[in-house]
């Protein structure tokens, strides 16, 4: 290829090419995808436990109390009852929300690991066409939103499995999220 000397091809390139092994190497680091069955089936089990904290958090609220018991010691009984109940279902929730997690880890690499390789297609494209590298290259704008997406999800993986209740991503100016299905989201705009 005669342009190849042509350093902010080179440059250009070489960050294509770094981004794609880094892409690759962070696929290989966090393992193989899990099947969609394994995803299927730790979706369904985390439906069935929330449905059995459910229902084990209705039959509290509906045992009567006893007499010898005063209201108030019955009430912060309930509520230890409660919280044992929700930290067990927690547990319960762990390996499943982690399926979830790394398929979804995977799912957002491999969409990353595509990009990196189409833009280096592009970048060699147009430098066999004799265009401009600068069209080959990302806008700054994508190269700030890789960079809040690299760090949202930093933020997501340190959060989970820790039953955080609140992750505030304002002001990040996120295009979009991965899957982010079987979640219970409350926005606060």
């Amino acid at each position: 290829m005669p342009c190849l000397t042509d350093p902010k091809l080179i440059e250009v390139m070489t960050r294509a090419v770094t981004d794609v092994a880094q892409t690759r190497s962070v696929l290989k680091t966090i393992g193989d995808r899990p099947d969609h069955e394994a995803v299927d089936v730790a979706k369904a089990k985390l439906a069935d436990i929330e449905a059995n904290l459910a229902k084990q958090l209705e039959d509290l609220v509906l045992s009567p109390r006893p007499d010898e018991v005063d209201r108030l010691q019955w009430r912060s009984q309930l509520a230890d009852k409660e919280n044992e109940c929700r930290k067990q279902s927690e547990k319960e929730k762990q390996l499943y929300k982690a399926i979830i997690q790394l398929d979804e880890m995977h799912e957002a690499y491999e969409k990353l690991l595509k990009d990196a390789k189409e833009r280096l297609e592009k970048i060699y494209e147009m430098a066999e066409a004799g265009g401009s590298v600068e069209e080959a290259e990302p806008s700054e704008e994508d190269q700030v939103t890789d960079e809040v997406n690299e760090e949202v999800i930093g933020i997501l993986q340190e959060a989970s499995g820790t039953g955080l209740e609140r992750v505030d991503l304002s002001g990040r100016q996120l295009k979009f999220l991965a899957d982010i299905s079987s979640n219970q989201f409350e926005g606060l705009f």
